[in-house]
């Protein structure tokens, strides 16, 4: 009897421990995975446009009931005409494509196997064409100026429904090249002037949005604003006129002193006119229309900033501006064919060999180049080529390149001579002494030789070491 007693307690207590289980999954598992179903589930219908020409629009009807098998969709016009019912076959989700001229009102009602309804309307008018894309534009406070123009900003454009259709979408700043939108569009007014992107009249902005398919199919918006700052000043005019005739030879390389004028947009108000001469590292303020300054810098930067931050800038190099002209040189200065930077080029001795009849000779050929005070006890590279070797009774014409440095009083401080073999282009390290004013570069033909061949002595560029 305890035995059977036992056992019934022990039946008794598996059905309890079974129910509460039972309970238990019902309570905590099955609710979330029914609400999780339920938020992943869809009654609906909407509308996706793709095609808009004026008055005329083309839009995707979808219904979609992922819970029952949809058998109807219904369009019926304001008056309660049904315009079109089409048999959905029994599936979760149907298209109507429609095409709309003017404004018009309907209602579309999607009916499922149960009977029961899903039901959307869709009013067509100039408010709903404006926003099938919109176009957000958000000016950045902290750039505004005393007249409320801005200079940088952003631009936020929503696309409306695109999920059931294949369209690209993209937008364009101007004149500026279509682009694909995929993040806010920061806009910064010195770029868009560098670019030429805005209006004629230096106040426009245009935004162009558009969503489009393969085969041509899109709707476009437009969107203006005057918040920004566009109308750049107008660009720094430097002209500059040459006032030495010796090239001058400086710790940052061969230069010319000239006279830099700049003159400066004098229309516009509260303007900030800077000019730079060490590539805009250190720029300094101009407070005339017109500015003039000497300088043996190679690059010179002008630049004016209106108050909003918009600036335009102009660079312009100066060292070399005038130098291959001919006549802004003296004519016992070194020509630019041997310090131009380029070793393809170069000045030079010549020699023509007998059996040529048509050869122009220069026996011998230099010229001079003046010396500043931070190029002394610098090193100074010659690079050069030459024919023939240093000892007497060469076969063949025979170069020397002499380098001689001068103080003010013309004395001679230090005298090199290169007239050692030499394959190709060599190179040439000359200290510049104390008291240097000016160095005479001289090429010479010093032998013709006895076979009758060419012969040459030339300087392919000089330089500063490690300028």
């Amino acid at each position: 009897m305890k035995r059977m007693y036992k056992s019934l307690i022990a039946i008794i207590a598996l059905i309890f421990f079974i129910a509460i289980s039972t309970l238990f999954l019902n309570k905590v598992i099955n609710p979330v995975n029914k609400n999780n179903y339920k938020a992943e589930s869809k009654k609906e219908i909407v509308f996706e446009p793709y095609f808009l020409d004026e008055n005329k629009i083309k839009i995707l009807v979808i219904a979609q009931d992922d819970e029952n098998l949809l058998s109807t969709l219904e369009q019926i016009n304001r008056e309660g005409k049904v315009l079109n019912k089409i048999n959905c076959n029994n599936k979760n989700k149907v298209t109507l494509d429609i095409e709309i001229n003017g404004d018009e009102t309907y209602e579309f009602i999607a009916t499922n196997t149960l009977g029961e309804k899903i039901s959307k309307n869709l009013e067509v008018n100039d408010e709903f064409r404006k926003n099938i894309i919109k176009t957000n534009i958000s000016i950045d406070e902290s750039t505004i100026d005393s007249n409320g123009l801005a200079l940088k900003g952003n631009v936020e454009i929503d696309y409306g429904n695109n999920s059931n259709l294949n369209m690209k979408t993209e937008y364009k700043i101007g004149n500026g090249e279509w682009k694909e939108y995929n993040k806010i569009i920061d806009i910064d007014c010195n770029e868009i002037v560098s670019n030429k992107e805005q209006e004629d009249d230096n106040k426009t902005i245009i935004i162009y949005a558009r969503k489009i398919d393969d085969i041509g199919n899109q709707i476009l918006t437009i969107s203006k604003t005057v918040q920004f700052d566009v109308d750049a000043p107008q660009m720094p005019e430097i002209t500059i006129e040459q006032k030495a005739k010796y090239p001058t030879i400086t710790d940052e390389g061969v230069c010319l002193d000239n006279t830099v004028t700049i003159k400066f947009d004098d229309e516009k108000e509260n303007l900030l006119n800077q000019y730079s001469i060490d590539g805009g590292e250190t720029w300094h303020n101009c407070d005339t229309g017109i500015y003039t300054f000497n300088t043996l810098k190679g690059i010179v930067y002008a630049k004016s900033t209106k108050e909003t931050g918009l600036t335009i800038t102009k660079k312009v190099n100066v060292s070399m501006a005038n130098v291959t002209a001919s006549s802004a040189l003296a004519s016992d200065a070194l020509t630019y064919k041997a310090y131009d930077g380029d070793t393809t080029t170069y000045v030079g001795a010549y020699h023509v060999s007998f059996w040529e009849s048509d050869g122009v000779e220069i026996p011998s050929i230099g010229g001079y180049m003046l010396v500043d005070e931070t190029a002394i006890n610098k090193n100074l590279n010659v690079y050069f080529s030459r024919t023939g070797s240093e000892s007497p009774g060469a076969s063949s014409a025979k170069g020397d390149i002499r380098i001689y440095c001068y103080d003010d009083n013309e004395k001679v401080l230090s005298t090199t001579i290169i007239n050692k073999a030499q394959s190709g282009i060599g190179k040439k390290a000359i200290q510049i002494p104390e008291n240097t004013k000016k160095i005479y570069f001289y090429m010479i033909i010093t032998d013709t030789g006895w076979s009758g061949g060419n012969g040459y002595a030339r300087i392919h560029n000089i330089e500063i070491e490690n300028q």
